[in-house]
Formats: structure tokens, C-alpha cells, sequence
């Protein structure tokens, strides 16, 4: 598995807020107090236009959203386990750089930081200035990237379609073990961002590119 798709999966967690009623009765009147609690899940835009609509969600759909979150967890943490035991095994051979077309990178490139293990610490983690804030993964993709490219235009067009299969292959592997077809809203801000990347960096270089949109 790249570092592009696992740093894609690994970034994978949105917020969402369920307004929960609670009742209580206080001399023969009814009074409702409504207190908010948030979750840090994978969910789509579907159930997500769903739940504003409710104003609340019901305890079928907490349940489904807590499922969610589990297996998000789950798929992060099995991601970043293979990525921490593939670096561990090249620094007990003593490998501490890999060679791409005569040009050294540092495994230190390829380091993630820890998965959140509580819900208040994956939605820090997500917002700006987290460790997987869409700046902060853009950047640690980027910085790979032209590194490698080392200002070789074709080198970097070359890097940028990795990133893209990378994308494509987090894709895969998000609908095959959450169910869902449409990637979180987070992950493709960040995709947008990478994308944006690349071209300014190619219109330094003078070269024409054309937006996302019309390719």
C-alpha cells in the first residue's frame, strides 16, 4: 500500500452532531433540555443532509453512525500498523533512505503521525492545523513529491499521477470496507488541494495546465 493511500485512508473522519432530547418533569410541567454530542465519523453526504433535515437523529441512525466510527478506526489503525512494521523493517536492515532514480529520500518522509484514539482527538486531529488537516496531509504529499520530482517537470507529472492512483486505490479500499462509494468531505478537499499544488507548481515552470474540471 503507497503512502498516497495511506495517507489519504489515514485522514478519513468528519464531525457530525446529534441533538439528543432529553425530558424532564418538574412540577406536573414539561420542561426539554437539548444538549449536543459529537461524534467523529465516515458518513455521506446523504445521511448527512438527512440528519439536518430531522433536526435530531434517531437511534437507529446513532447506532449506524457509531458503526461507522468503529470501522473507521479500524481501517486507520490497521493502515498505519502496516506502514509503522514496513519502516521498522527497513531500519533493522539498516536501510534509511530509498533510491528514486539516483535521487535519496529519507524514510523520515514516509512517516505518519499517530492515529487519534479518542473521537475528541480524531476531530482536533482533522481541523485546521491538525496532523491531518487537509494542510497539513497536502503538504506531507507535496513535500514527497517534489523531492522526488527534483524540478524535473516530467518527473513531477509523474508524481502527480501517482498521487491520483493513490487517491483512486484509497477509494477502492474505503468503499470495500466502509460500504460507501463517496469518499469523506475531508479527503477530497484535500485532493482539490493537491491538485492546486501541482498546477501552480507547473505554471512556475511555465507550463500551461488546465483546472481540474475541465480535464
Amino acid at each position: 500500500m503507497d503512502v498516497n493511500t495511506i495517507s489519504s485512508l489515514s485522514q478519513q473522519t468528519a464531525t457530525v452532531k446529534a441533538s439528543v432530547t432529553k425530558s424532564t418533569t418538574t412540577n406536573e410541567a414539561t420542561q426539554e433540555t437539548t444538549t449536543t454530542e459529537a461524534f467523529s465519523l465516515d458518513i455521506s453526504t446523504e445521511v448527512k443532509k438527512a440528519s439536518t433535515a430531522l433536526g435530531k437523529l434517531t437511534p437507529e441512525q446513532v447506532d449506524a453512525l457509531q458503526d461507522g466510527i468503529n470501522k473507521s478506526y479500524q481501517l486507520m489503525i490497521k493502515t498505519l500498523t502496516e506502514q509503522n512494521a514496513m519502516l521498522q523493517g527497513y531500519l533493522d536492515q539498516g536501510l534509511f533512505s530509498f533510491d528514486f532514480d539516483g535521487i535519496q529520500i529519507g524514510l523520515d518522509k514516509f512517516v505518519l503521525p499517530e492515529v487519534a484514539t479518542t473521537p475528541e482527538e480524531a476531530e482536533q486531529a482533522v481541523s485546521e492545523g491538525g496532523d491531518y488537516s487537509v494542510d497539513a496531509v497536502a503538504t506531507r504529499i507535496m513535500d514527497m513529491a517534489t523531492s522526488i520530482a527534483g524540478g524535473d517537470p516530467e518527473k513531477l507529472k509523474m508524481m502527480q499521477e501517482a498521487v491520483e492512483e493513490g487517491f483512486r486505490q484509497a477509494g477502492i479500499v474505503w468503499k470495500e470496507a466502509i460500504g460507501q462509494d463517496e469518499m469523506p468531505q475531508i479527503t477530497q478537499d484535500t485532493h482539490d488541494e493537491i491538485t492546486n499544488r501541482f498546477n501552480k507548481l507547473f505554471e512556475e515552470m511555465g507550463i500551461n495546465v488546465k483546472p481540474a474540471a475541465e480535464e
